[in-house]
């Protein structure tokens, strides 16, 4: 069982698949090059860069081409999605993936704030939002742009890694 992060380039054998066990998904490679990422806490995503996997988790399957990926939600339903950031393949860029079900704003900006290294201030935003999204290797403007659409709130941005939510009055 795989557990962390890999990048992988099969050649297709019929008579020998490529299986790769990752935590609550299983993985069947048809011939490609993919990235497995498995570290990040309740959730597992695949990426393809090139060929064809099978990704299958919770009596659930997805036939993954070139720029596709698929990921686990937190209520272990398999989504596939289209690769935005073709930077992920490289090992050193950092995947971030996150998802929320009804979790309080407070909450959820302290997570986008580890995973980004940024900074996030809610300046007169009242109490009661509960976020429900998922956050797979978007920008940190494409994240603040989703909560600003959500909870019906403006943001600025102050620095590159530092921005306000508001309400507008």
């Amino acid at each position: 069982m795989l557990v962390g992060k890999a990048f992988f380039q099969v050649k297709r054998d019929t008579l020998h698949p490529f299986l790769v066990q990752i935590p609550d998904v299983s993985v069947e490679v048809l011939g490609t090059s993919f990235l497995i990422d498995a570290t990040i806490s309740d959730q597992s995503a695949v990426f393809v860069k090139d060929g064809v996997v099978k990704v299958s988790a919770y009596d659930q399957d997805e036939i993954l081409k070139r720029n596709q990926k698929a990921f686990l939600t937190k209520n272990n339903t398999l989504c596939r999605d289209t690769i935005l950031n073709i930077a992920i393949f490289e090992l050193g860029h950092p995947v971030i993936s996150l998802s929320f079900n009804r979790t309080p704003l407070k909450e959820v900006i302290k997570e986008i704030e580890k995973s980004y290294n940024v900074t996030i201030e809610l300046r007169d935003i009242p109490e009661g939002n509960m976020i429900t999204t998922a956050f797979f290797e978007n920008s940190i403007d494409e994240v603040l742009n989703e909560l600003s659409s959500l909870c019906h709130l403006k943001y600025n941005k102050v620095s590159d890694r530092h921005f306000v939510f508001y309400t507008e009055r």
